[in-house]
């Protein structure tokens, strides 16, 4: 984060060199690009560095955005250990890593093992440096840049990482290749509602309500019907609940365009079929690969029209602070607010939606955190823990 603030201080005093405005930069970025981008939002060291921002499948407010102290400690310990340096005194573990070369410091940071619950192995902390206070206080205070801000994602976001958590996560042996069967579903959502939650009363309420909303009535059986509710478990968790908590917040102060990312290339597409349009599917149209003359004969016309029209947004916008100043293929992007929450869905035909499923955003943004600050009186047992879970569950969910 603080290599990308000098960058942004370059840009800053060098670009109009280069035919650039340095009163009029847009800084965007995917995944950790996209965290990397929205903690620009509230960190003071980019005061007046930059003007506009894009954050893809990621915000300030997603859980891999930071880490806690003792998580990135603990990385930072083991990697000293596999290379040799001491760890008993952090300046000397410091400088004996920055000895080392760069190659012998990747090799071993690849080689700890993390689980993703919450984060990965490296993320920002709050340092009181760059970051003074954690994303969620720093919103609810409003401590953050109110610029002009476009929000996107993509359809099946938690396809990625579904594989990875049941096996690396969760011990899970049970490959997804053919769905999930509803023990492992079930097995899954616990396992996660326990890792999130140190408490196990709220654990299990959580646990229960989960289930209860992502069970695929009437199908509760079939396996490829629950594994595509993991996968919309998972991208809600990590991305789609996190950006549209922040675009309510930040849209009481500026405008904010969001997007879903609802084009499967027909030839390009390597990832099998259930995985959908998922994580970083985006990217290469952004940059405008299908129109590559040496590559352009993986994409089809279609593809290609994509590309097109998300460079034309994505320049109308950091040329204006407006994607559509005049309209793109026949569609006006309406800006977000929390009242109505439109969002364009970007496929072959975009067009402008509203309320992207609203029962699961409203389920995480309002109805979780109840979940997990409900108080339990451990002394007296009045009901069965799983049938209070359920009826608690049912009861916050519909409040």
């Amino acid at each position: 984060m603080l290599d990308q603030v000098e960058a942004l201080k370059w840009v800053k005093e060098n670009i109009e060199y280069f035919g650039g405005n340095p009163s009029k930069v847009t800084i965007f970025g995917e995944s950790a690009g996209a965290t990397s981008v929205a903690l620009h939002l509230l960190s003071p060291l980019s005061k007046d560095l930059f003007h506009q921002a894009i954050a893809e499948s990621g915000v300030d407010l997603s859980p891999f955005a930071i880490q806690s102290i003792s998580s990135s400690l603990r990385y930072a310990k083991e990697l000293a250990q596999k290379l040799d340096c001491v760890t008993s005194d952090h300046d000397a573990m410091v400088a004996c890593i920055r000895e080392k070369k760069d190659t012998d410091i990747q090799t071993a940071s690849e080689s700890i093992r993390f689980v993703f619950i919450d984060d990965f192995r490296w993320e920002p902390v709050v340092d009181k440096n760059f970051l003074h206070d954690n994303p969620r206080n720093l919103r609810a205070k409003g401590d953050f840049k109110n610029v002009k801000l476009m929000i996107g994602f993509t359809s099946q976001e938690g396809s990625t990482l579904l594989s990875f958590m049941m096996k690396s996560s969760f011990g899970l042996a049970e490959s997804v290749e053919n769905g999930v069967s509803p023990s492992v579903f079930k097995d899954f959502i616990r396992k996660l509602a326990h890792a999130r939650n140190s408490e196990k009363e709220n654990a299990d309420l959580i646990a229960d309500a989960l289930e209860f909303m992502y069970t695929p009535w009437p199908d509760n059986s079939d396996e490829y019907a629950l594994r595509s509710q993991l996968v919309d478990l998972l991208g809600d968790y990590i991305c789609f609940a996190p950006s549209h908590e922040v675009a309510d917040i930040h849209s009481k102060y500026a405008p904010v365009y969001m997007y879903e990312f609802a084009h499967r290339s027909v030839k390009a597409s390597i990832d099998p079929e259930w995985m959908g349009i998922d994580h970083f599917e985006n990217v290469l149209y952004d940059f405008g690969i299908p129109l590559l003359p040496s590559l352009s004969s993986n994409y089809d016309a279609a593809d290609k029209n994509v590309s097109s029209f998300i460079m034309a947004v994505y320049a109308n916008f950091a040329k204006t602070g407006d994607p559509t100043p005049q309209p793109v293929s026949g569609v006006t992007w309406e800006r977000y607010n929390s009242s109505h929450r439109a969002y364009l869905r970007v496929d072959v035909n975009p067009k402008m939606a509203a309320s992207f499923s609203p029962r699961r955003m409203a389920f995480w943004n309002d109805c979780y955190p109840k979940l997990a600050q409900v108080k339990f009186d451990t002394s007296h047992d009045m009901v069965s823990g799983a049938i209070a879970g359920v009826v608690m569950a049912i009861i916050f969910i519909f409040y």
